[in-house]
This record gives structure tokens, sequence and C-alpha cells, in this order.
């Protein structure tokens, strides 16, 4: 097997061996077993507080004995202020929900959190128990909680309970305002929303009612929930909704999904390779904090430049559920103050673009998009991909046409190598006759034949490589488009025309593969393929189109509507280079005589050094008569030099000339 075969089977299995296990062999998403909570509700204490247990979200009933007995009446007796509007009671506590242009959000007392923010948009849809239903970027195991935003004071001079029932103070649509007090302190959280933007903010502040210095130390967190009915990363489910903790500090990003944190992920998968293992437990400056859902982010970014933060991404005991946490370090409040802590919270879509307008402190960027996992040898592919999409879709207003243009670019980009590629495989088609000498003559002696080799495609300046060139340049455009459906939401169930409603998901009926197997399978035909044996070439012809069928009927119909376009234009390319070197010389008779003689001799020995496709001009006419002069014994060759009688040499220009040369020696 030649050294291009190798080449091209090695960078084709390797392509399939990697796209195969990131499908088979990341791990279900499985609840922990009930009994085996124990570990890491430890941890996750230790987490919250900095290794003392008994804190944050998870701490048990019995730690309820060190909280101050509320000032006020629980909110959850129901009482009607006309100021309110309506409110909803139940076992859960008092809810009201924000109704926002691009998301309703749902309100409770307890604890004064977030427990639903459903998405308005019509393509923000997702199927549950059979039903396609908007999105909800909170999500709970069978509502029970814990919910989002979530504040604790572990280790500080005051307590407050898990379930504590805030007094709703005021409502808008833009601002909601809750309050808890004791005999030591008020809590109040403010939030405040954008009706037109997924940007807004929260404060929590924290008053000293007493007559003497409290320390206080505030914990937030943010919870994902893993559906256990979510099926494995595969070719039938790319992109399963992975509940993911992510914490950006000191300038780097840390994710986390429950496999990831059992350790029972791999670090590579279909959601990304930035997924590391085990629990975080980070210390330094957190940028921000936030919980991922593939297209969707909930993130917490800390206003101020405080350096001493904790960020912990742990599993809760007995349940699939990802929590992430920021941990401030201790502050006195003085005697009749307050401390107050401010944050800009995003709930919504991950578009680069509102992403990266959320700031930290001053007009420094908080990195948002860094959530965006395309991969972090891709990113300097795909963000420009991204930039170029949304600009052809802006032109024409469809994000499959989009694609195409997309293909078209890159095909101008890349035409000139493709071009010097061809040109190269049709010149190792002519020497073909030279090659199987050699290989013939050198069959036994292995060394001196890659020596040859090399030293024929030396002189005649062909790269046996060329012909893998055009695969090579695609492959890293193909995995940075793959990585860009996967996770841009802007391509979030966008339709092409027909029957695909969906460029970020497989083709229903498998239309679109199918035609770009046969389109790979044409290419494969007129692609000339000299350094292959007879068996090799009708493999690849075959196995080639084949794979990439079979792995495209499961795989987004964007990237394989990419892959069949491409393979239009590469198949029109190699057509119009086989008319163009078949097309029939336009100079002297003598030329096409040449041209065959040269070819002819090539392999016969005296003279017969191969040309390139430059080569097989007239120019060669003259060396095949020089060569026929030469010779002392009849040609072979169908064209050649024969005597007129007279003892000058004539040469013949056609099959017809050669015919009445051979009639006047009978007669002679």
């Amino acid at each position: 097997m030649s050294s291009t075969v190798r080449v091209v089977l090695t960078v084709v299995i390797c392509t399939a061996l990697l796209i195969v296990w990131q499908f088979f062999f990341a791990k279900k998403a499985q609840p922990p077993p009930a009994g085996s909570g124990t570990g890491s509700a430890a941890r996750r204490a230790r987490a919250g507080t900095g290794g003392k247990a008994g804190t944050g979200a998870g701490r048990t009933a019995g730690t309820a004995k060190r909280a101050e007995a509320p000032s006020s009446q629980p909110a959850s007796q129901p009482t009607r202020d006309p100021k309110l509007g309506p409110v909803t009671y139940s076992v859960e506590g008092q809810q009201f929900t924000v109704d926002l242009a691009h998301a309703r959000a749902t309100f409770s007392n307890r604890n004064g959190t977030l427990r639903h923010w459903v998405l308005k948009d019509p393509k923000y849809t997702e199927k549950r128990g059979g039903k396609v239903v908007p999105i909800d970027l909170v999500q709970t195991p069978a509502r029970k909680g814990p919910w989002q935003l979530v504040t604790t004071f572990p280790e500080s001079d005051f307590s407050l309970p898990d379930n504590a029932r805030f007094e709703l103070v005021s409502k808008s649509r833009t601002q909601i305002v809750y309050r808890w007090s004791s005999s030591k302190v008020e809590v109040t959280k403010t939030f405040k929303l954008d009706n037109k933007s997924a940007q807004g903010a929260f404060e929590i502040s924290v008053k000293n009612k007493t007559d003497r210095g409290l320390g206080a130390r505030l914990r937030v967190a943010l919870h994902s929930y893993q559906d256990p009915s979510t099926g494995k990363t595969g070719f039938a489910n790319p992109y399963p909704r992975l509940a993911t903790g992510l914490c950006h500090v000191n300038g780097e990003l840390q994710r986390r999904n429950a496999q990831a944190i059992r350790g029972t992920q791999s670090s590579c998968s279909a959601a990304g390779c930035g997924m590391g293992e085990g629990e975080v437990r980070a210390v330094g400056k957190v940028e921000w904090i936030g919980t991922d859902d593939r297209y969707f982010l909930t993130a917490l970014v800390p206003k101020g430049d405080d350096r001493d933060r904790k960020c912990a991404v742990a599993l809760l005991s007995g349940r699939s559920v990802v929590e992430v946490s920021v941990l401030f370090a201790e502050r006195k409040i003085p005697p009749g103050k307050s401390l107050s802590k401010r944050f800009t919270l995003y709930i919504g879509a991950k578009k680069v673009g509102a992403l990266d307008a959320v700031k930290t402190v001053g007009d420094t960027e908080a990195r948002l998009a860094d959530s965006i996992e395309f991969g972090s040898w891709l990113q300097f592919l795909a963000r420009p991909m991204l930039a170029l999409l949304k600009f052809f879709y802006n032109l024409v207003g469809n994000w499959g046409l989009a694609i195409i243009l997309l293909t078209l670019i890159v095909k101008g980009l890349t035409l000139y190598p493709t071009h010097r590629s061809m040109q190269s495989m049709k010149t190792m088609q002519k020497l073909k006759p030279k090659i199987d000498e050699i290989r013939e003559k050198y069959k036994n002696d292995k060394q001196r034949l890659n020596q040859e080799m090399m030293s024929l495609y030396k002189v005649h300046k062909v790269n046996p490589f060329g012909g893998c060139l055009p695969m090579v340049i695609q492959m890293p455009i193909w995995f940075a488009l793959y990585r860009t459906l996967g996770n841009t939401v802007e391509l979030y169930h966008s339709p092409f025309f027909g029957w695909i409603t969906d460029l970020t998901a497989p083709d229903p009926y498998y239309i679109l593969p199918i035609l770009m197997g046969a389109s790979m399978f044409a290419q494969q035909i007129i692609t000339p393929n000299p350094s292959m044996s007879g068996g090799q070439a009708k493999l690849m012809k075959y196995f080639l189109p084949g794979m990439f069928t079979v792995m495209m009927l499961w795989l987004p119909a964007g990237l394989t509507l990419y892959i069949f376009v491409n393979t239009l234009l590469t198949f029109a390319h190699q057509l119009y280079m086989n008319k163009k070197d078949d097309a029939p010389a336009t100079g002297p008779r003598g030329g096409v005589s040449g041209r065959a003689g040269g070819s002819s001799g090539g392999s016969g020995g005296d003279g017969g050094k191969a040309k390139t496709s430059a080569d097989f001009k007239p120019k060669l006419s003259s060396s095949s008569s020089s060569s026929a002069k030469s010779a002392s014994k009849p040609s072979s060759s169908s064209s050649g030099d024969d005597d007129d009688g007279n003892g000058r040499k004539k040469t013949t220009t056609s099959s017809s000339s050669s015919t009445r040369g051979r009639k006047r020696k009978r007669k002679r």
C-alpha cells in the first residue's frame, strides 16, 4: 500500500474513531443512589463554609435552631394587598409571576428565590412528557427545589433559615423587593429586571439591628437539574441538554456536569472538551458563576474587585442537581449600618453580543461568552464562522442559505490549493506506467523503491500527498461547524426549507445524507487514483461515501448541508479538470503524434522519462523524432519514423501515415 493510501486511510479512520468515541462513550446521566449522598453532602458543606459543615442550601432541619426568631409574621399567611395584584398561595409559599416581553418570571417568598423563568420566543421549546412546551431555565427535580439565588450566611454571627419566609415589600414589572427580619438583622433581596433584555440586577443587603458589630459572610448559590430521562450522548442524540455548573475564576472557566463530578465521564464528550472531573473549589477573583444548559445561561456576576472569593461546584446529596456557589470573605457590619453586595444577573439565550455586553468592574467584560463551548483549538475558526453566518443570515433571512453561502466562501478561499492538488493527481495519473515499472523492478528492495519513487516525484515536481489536501483543509472546518451548530443559540430550531425544520437536528427523513453520499460516490468515480491498485481504488470508492453517509444520518442537517454543497462544488471542479485535460490539442498534427510517442517512449526506456502535464504538449514531437533516430531496433509504437527509400527519414503523424509506410515496404 502506498504512502498516499496510508495517509488517506489514517485520516479517515481517525476521524471516524474520534466521532464514534465522542458519541458512544459519553456516559448517560444517572441519579446517584439514595444512600450515597453522605459524602457529597459533607463535601458540599465544606465547599460552602471553607471547612465547616452545616451551611449552604443543603443544611438539615436540625441547624434551624441557630436561627433567630423572625420579627415579622410569616408571609405564607394569606393577606391581600391591592398594590400586589394577583398572588398565588401554595405549600411552597407565596408566588407571583412577572410578565416580561421575553420571559415569564415567577418568584417565591421562600428564601426570596426565583422559581421559574419561562422563555417566550416560540422557537425556544422542548419536548417534555411527549408535549412541546416552552423552555423553563429554572429546572428542579419534580418542582421540589432547590431554586435559584438561594442565600445563606455561613460562619456568621447570625443565620438565615433554609426556608425563611420573606415578606414581599414591593412588586412591579421591573423591580421586586423581599425582606426578612430577625432580632439581629434585616435581610433585603432586590431583583431588577429589564423588560426587553436578559440582563438584570440582583442585590442583597444586610442591616445590623444590634448595638454591636456583627460578622457576616454571604453565600449565593445557583442550581441546575439533570433530568435522568435525558438520553446519553450518541448518534441519535448528538446534543443532549446537560446540566452544567460554571465557575469563572482568575480568568479561567471551569465547568462540571453531574457525570464529570462523579468521575463517570471522560474529559472530552459531545458537550465539549473543556469538562474537568471532580468538584471545584477555587479561591481568588471569582468573575462570575453560572448554570449552563448548552444554548442558555443563568449567570451571576459580582460587582466589585474582591479577590478573596470562593467558588464551588458540587453535586447535591441524593439528587442529580449541580450546585455552583460563590462565598464571600467575612465582613464586619457596624451597629445600625448595612452591608450590601451587588450582582449583574443574566438569564437567557447565549447570544454572543448580549453576553459581551455584561461587565464586571467599569468597562471590563465579564467574558460570559466563554460559556459557549466552541472547543479550545477551534475557537479561531468557529467565532469568525459564526460572524460570517450571521452576516449572510441578515442578507438572505435563512440560516440554510447562509450555510450555503459560507460553503461558497470557504470553497473560494481553498480553491487554489484544491486546484493544485487536482493537477498533482492528474500528473500522477500520467506517471502511472513509470510508477508501475519502478514498483516491479524494485519490488524486493523497499528502500531502493522508496528512493526511486521520491526521485521520480522530485523530478516531475509532484506531491504524492496532494490528493489528501482538500480533505485535510476541510476537516477543521467540519469540526468547527459541528461545534457552532451544537452550541450557538442563533441556529437553535432554525429551519431551512421543506422537511428540514431544524438545522441543528438530524435530517428526519435522511434525504440530505443520502444525497451527500451519492454526490461523494460520483466524485470518487471521476477522481483519478493513480497510486492505488484496482482493489484499493474500489475500496475507497465505496467505503468513503458509505462511511460518511452512515455518520451523517444522525448528525446535524446543517453540517450535512455544508458537506453536500462542498462535495457538489468539488465534483464540478474535478469534472472541469478532466474535460480540460482530455480536450484535443489545437496545434500541428505532429503534436498529437508526438504526445503519443512520448508517452509510449516513457514506458520503453530510451529517452523515456515520463512527463508532467505541461510536458505532454507539441514540443514532445522532437523528443520522439530523436528517439527514433537513435533507435536501431524496430519500435513497437503505433507512430514513429519510416524510410522513404532514399535514405531520408520521414516522421509519420497519424495512424494512416504509418499504414501507408508499411504498404510501401511490402511493395519494395
